[in-house]
């Protein structure tokens, strides 16, 4: 979602689980504007799957189609306020289908209790729910047929009919509970959401509904046509999966065009169901292509941005630099504008892009016949190992320097002791004696470690701690003692961030943020502060401030400090303390990417002479799709002073993955590890440690890569007392330390692997930063002791003749002449069993474009992706591949139909089992024939009356002889039968019914269906669509006008006026002239049933009884006579 929440994959294999699983009815509260292919294939997999896909609407309050409620094979849910209108916030357009309340909704709450909640997230769960109540009553019921009755049993709101707010109306639960009947109302092609070039296109749709009158089809110009056209009219029968009219788009230029599918029933009740189409002739432009490295880890990884005048499939053809192999094709799994791709070959790269639009128009960008290199970069991480220490902390939020309170020279760590969930909790101190930490001190309260220094300059120590707009002063009781005492707090939204001499007048000032600056407040006697400078913004933007982080440097070098924070438009804003005492704005830097809030600190040139400030902003942070998290990454530039008073941004570095630091701790600090060394500098990018160097140039190189961190910042210091500086972290699990090994030593090997070949070998491969004469590698077995095996000069290496079964150990050294230690650290220890490859076992074709394969055992989920899954050399691209069965399966989709009856060829590549053997080699290429389904079935697309007693059916194929001519297959209801069944001789598509006596008429005033059984085409496929229909014929004028029975007894509930047109008033008068009452037919079929009551409700008397009947312009006079 676009909270980051779950990932459209992970929402793919739930879909599957569910369908594997017998479910009938998915609810998907949330969605995205933009649409992966992974929720593409797997809802038209449980679409064909007969499952009911119901999905919320949006709560954007905007037209923005939105995902996947606006595929038209989802059932699209909207929300309404308390007062039954559309609510606000709800998402409306084109592919709202109907409307559930949403607002004040009493919600369970996680862990108890309940909250009102709102949101379109609550509006479709109670559709789900109805949808599971028709399916309960009728498990027959088709995904189109829970849509159509949850959308005619609905109540109308707003305009009469369907409309873009509420669809078509409010769910009824109780009308739901109440439908009997089945209906379907889709155009099936061109479906919702397609894109066309000029053509004439065929509108297939489904207009099926026992009581169907007429069916029509329209079309408007836009997204909200004011005008509709009219294609078809009147069209007096059912239509199932058949063409209804050909649509000549050759007219229109670009433009949106809706289709409106509308069906009349008897009883005057309309229905409606809308296609949305896009005439598309143009080509889609690439308006820009990107390419950003990026260090992710141990290595250069390259960031691809393509961006689109138009909504586009995208895919990247890249080979090897020199290479004259072909384009290996990467599908890109989103439709959309703005497309982005991770490239993480470590190998000089060529590529070109090809885009596609809906409408099959095809660019491509080869930057002018060149095509775009991609150089490989090394990291040469070429410092000594860090290694670690014994000690540990509990997991906390850091303060950014050791301290030293009690002035004995242990030194202290200072940080806020998370709680189980990483929330703050008290700020403790522990202290580092005789090899271990000591806990001291532990406040009564929650807060955040900010700063400490003497603030109140009286020679005792203090805290500087914030929690949220309140900031507390804690001061050691007497000099060598703990911060233990309150001496200064303020709750009027000033947030504390640091402690120092801005002024240089030898008294140090609280700095911190309040509203949308920050102020400096000067002790003024008694433990009392007063604002002293403030530090306005005046940087363009709307200049908003985020947590009270701030930095104390001198970057010009000009004796005069400067004071620098930053905000969430990206800009560093910079003032300095004049000689004169006095605050003036320096202006500011605008950085690279946004919010540049938090993430920025000083260091010391290799001379030591100057100081830089490293600062960070985040790209994508504020990205609210999941096909954009791929393009969030940390942006950090080193701002310098190249003459006085003037600050620029220079040197860039870029790192991928920036996890959002409210859930993910990240930062960094700076600070030398030897004596007579300039400064380190470390970044804690979750989950990422980086280590740079300060060159002689002053350029920062990176120098080491290490552990998983889930940290505010560093601690730097020589807390051990042994000489050099250790650092300490939070892995997010502890607060750790390392230390620098003693020696140098080449790096270890990185991205080391031993994968399973077969029973008998394992191949172990590891990449190098730098150079290694040899490696060697040590082996044990299970998890025992590890003993050197064999050596090598290059970077792979194979076990063989090993054991079947046996865990095998590995561990790998790198060995160079030229360091003082020359053979590095060993890499981690990882094991490989040696197991029987795993087996293709089966492949079922399950459409025109998926594919459903199995496995002889679940295979490794990360290995099935769908570049291993190749279908005719990468022809018909495949777009999604989603595991079920734990992985012993895999649905795979693709972006094209099979051509039919041709074999096609699928390429398999690099699966392996969860041991990570490899697919056995014989199974790597498979091949397989699509034979088309058809999807013409049988129904009866035409009939008529012949006269009252013989009825003529037309079908819509040839059927079987022997189904069709057996009455016993016909049922005709309230009353009736069909007695015989006649067919001409030679046409297999038309049959004669003979109804009894006691069959009403078509214009009887009561409705008869014609339910059919068994019957089936002459290929054996049955009948099940549209097997009712109304016998009710349209009556234009009184002429046949009739009053039954004659004369009415007490036995007669009713009298039925029949022969008559809809509209038609009839005034009933006793033989004195009195108005009994008045009746009108408003229902179509041909007749009104009247219960003999007057309007006061009584019975009728018995008696003669005059009838006035009026239809327009033409009035009948009769009577009719009642008996008790």
């Amino acid at each position: 979602t676009a909270g980051g929440y779950l990932e459209e994959d992970d929402v793919a294999r739930a879909v599957l689980y569910a369908i594997d699983n017998g479910a009938r009815v998915i609810n998907m509260s949330f969605g995205d504007v933009v649409i992966s292919r992974f929720m593409t294939d797997v809802i038209y997999y449980a679409y064909a799957r007969g499952v009911v896909v119901i999905a919320s609407a949006g709560n954007s309050g905007t037209d923005l189609i939105h995902y996947p409620s606006g595929l038209p094979e989802t059932i699209s849910v909207a929300a309404t306020d308390v007062a039954d209108h559309k609510a606000g916030f709800s998402n409306w357009g084109q592919t709202i289908d109907l409307s559930a309340p949403g607002q004040d909704i009493l919600c369970p709450r996680a862990g108890g209790g309940y909250d009102l909640v709102s949101g379109t997230s609550f509006s479709a769960p109670m559709v789900t729910a109805a949808a599971a109540v028709l399916l309960y009553n009728n498990p027959e019921l088709s995904p189109e047929q829970v849509r159509n009755l949850l959308k005619t049993s609905s109540d109308d709101l707003g305009t009469k009919g369907w409309d873009m707010n509420t669809g078509a109306g409010r769910l009824n639960l109780y009308n739901v509970a109440l439908s009997g009947k089945t209906s379907s109302l889709i155009i099936h092609q061109p479906q919702s959401g397609t894109h066309v070039l000029s053509d004439t296109i065929a509108v297939v749709v489904t207009a099926q509904d026992p009581d169907l009158m007429s069916v029509e089809l329209a079309y408007g110009i836009g997204k909200d046509p004011a005008h509709w056209e009219n294609i078809i009219t009147n069209h007096s029968y059912q239509v199932i999966r058949d063409t209804l009219a050909w649509f000549d788009t050759m007219a229109f230029p670009d433009t949106t065009l809706i289709l409106n599918l509308r069906v009349t029933l008897w009883s005057g009740e309309q229905n409606e169901y809308r296609s949305v189409l896009t005439v598309d002739n143009t080509a889609p432009r690439i308006r820009s292509l990107v390419v950003t490295p990026l260090l992710d880890g141990s290595q250069y990884v390259h960031l691809i941005e393509i961006e689109t005048d138009d909504i586009t499939q995208a895919e990247i053809f890249c080979r090897k630099v020199g290479s004259t192999d072909p384009f290996i094709p990467i599908y890109l799994g989103y439709e959309t504008t703005s497309h982005a791709y991770l490239f993480d070959r470590q190998e000089p790269t060529e590529f070109y892009v090809r885009v596609k639009n809906l409408a099959g128009l095809v660019s491509l960008d080869t930057n002018r016949g060149n095509n775009y290199v991609i150089p490989h970069r090394d990291v040469n991480f070429n410092l000594a190992e860090f290694e670690p220490l014994a000690v540990t902390l509990p997991p906390g939020y850091l303060l950014s320097e050791m301290t030293d309170f009690d002035g004995d020279q242990n030194y202290e760590l200072v940080f806020s002791e998370y709680d189980s969930k990483n929330g703050f909790g008290p700020v403790v101190i522990y202290e580092y004696e005789n090899g271990n930490f000591i806990r001291r001190m532990e406040t009564s309260f929650r807060a955040i470690p900010r700063d400490w220094g003497d603030a109140d300059n009286d020679g005792r120590l203090e805290i500087l701690l914030g929690f949220g707009q309140k900031s507390f002063l804690l001061e050691a009781p007497e000099p060598g003692s703990w911060p233990s005492q309150l001496i200064w707090a303020d709750s009027t939204s000033f947030w504390a961030s640091r402690i120092g001499d801005l002024d240089q007048d030898g008294k140090n000032e609280i700095i911190g943020k309040q509203e949308q600056q920050f102020i400096s407040l000067e002790r003024t006697g008694n433990d009392r502060f007063e604002a002293q400078f403030v530090f306005a913004n005046n940087s363009p933007g709307l200049n908003q401030l985020g947590p009270p982080r701030c930095e104390i440097t001198d970057l010009d070098n000009d004796g005069l400090k400067e004071l620098i924070f930053g905000d969430y438009d990206g800009d560093l804003v910079i003032h300095e303390i004049t000689a004169n005492g006095q605050a003036e704005s320096r202006g500011y830097v605008s950085l690279a990417q946004k919010d540049a809030t938090n993430y920025f600190f000083s260091y010391g040139a290799a001379d030591t002479s100057k100081s830089f400030l490293l600062a960070g902003s985040i790209r994508g942070d504020d990205a609210d799709t999941e096909s954009g998290f791929v393009t969030r990454y940390w942006n950090f530039e080193v701002v310098y002073s190249p003459s006085n008073d003037v600050f620029e941004a220079g040197q860039a570095e870029r790192f991928y993955g920036y996890a959002a630091v409210r859930d993910f701790d990240s930062g960094g600090n700076s600070g030398p590890l030897r004596s007579g060394e300039g400064d380190y500098v470390f970044l804690t990018l979750y989950p990422d440690l980086y280590v740079f160097k300060v060159s002689d140039s002053d350029t920062l190189i990176p120098v080491w890569y290490g552990p998983p961190v889930r940290s505010n910042t560093v601690v730097i210091g020589d807390i051990n007392g042994d000489g050099q500086s250790e650092i300490y972290f939070n892995d997010g699990e502890a607060i750790r330390g390392y230390a620098l090994g003693q020696v140098t030593r080449p790096p270890a090997p990185l991205s080391f692997e031993a994968n399973p070949l077969d029973t008998t070998r394992i191949h172990l491969s590891w990449e190098m930063n730098g150079f290694a004469q040899t490696f060697y590698i040590y082996r044990g077995l299970d998890y025992g002791e590890m003993h050197l095996y064999d050596s090598t000069a290059t970077r792979t290496y194979r076990d063989s003749l090993l054991e079947s079964g046996q865990r095998y150990s590995y561990s790998v050294r790198a060995f160079d002449p030229s360091f003082d230690q020359p053979l590095s650290l060993a890499t981690p220890v990882i094991s490989a069993i040696p197991n029987p490859p795993p087996r293709f076992d089966s492949l079922v074709v399950i459409s025109n474009r998926q594919l459903r394969i199995f496995f002889n055992e679940v295979m490794r989920t990360s290995s099935l992706q769908a570049a291993n899954f190749v279908l005719d050399a990468g022809e018909n691209p495949t777009t999604s591949v989603i595991p079920f069965s734990n992985g012993a399966g895999v649905l795979v989709s693709f972006a094209n139909a099979f051509t039919k009856a041709k074999p096609a060829q699928l390429a398999i590549g690099q699966i392996s089992d969860t041991l990570r053997t490899p697919l056995a080699a014989a199974d790597k290429m498979q091949t397989f024939t699509y034979y088309e389904q058809t999807q013409e079935i049988p129904y009866v697309n035409a009939w008529r009356f012949i006269d009252s007693r013989h009825l003529e059916l037309i079908f819509n194929m040839p059927m079987d002889i022997t189904t069709l001519m057996d009455p016993a297959n016909y049922q005709v209801t309230p009353s009736g039968a069909v007695t015989d069944v006649l067919i001409a001789e030679g046409i297999q598509n038309k049959c004669i019914l003979t109804l009894s006596a006691d069959t009403y008429g078509p214009s009887a005033g009561v409705t008869s269906y014609l339910i059919m059984h068994h019957i089936r085409n002459e290929a054996g496929e049955e009948m099940v669509e549209g097997d009712k229909i109304a016998l009710v014929t349209e009556v234009s004028n009184m002429t046949a006008l009739m009053v039954y029975p004659q004369p009415a007894t007490s036995f007669d509930a009713w009298l039925t006026f029949a022969g008559i047109p809809a509209g038609t008033k009839i005034s009933i008068f006793d033989v004195n002239g009195h108005l009994v009452t008045e009746l009108e037919e408003i229902d179509q079929n041909g007749g009104i049933q009247w219960d003999m009551r007057d309007k006061n409700g009584a019975r009728l008397a018995s008696g003669i009884y005059i009838y006035l009947a009026t239809f327009e312009n033409e009035k009948k006079l009769g009577k009719f006579s009642v008996l008790k």
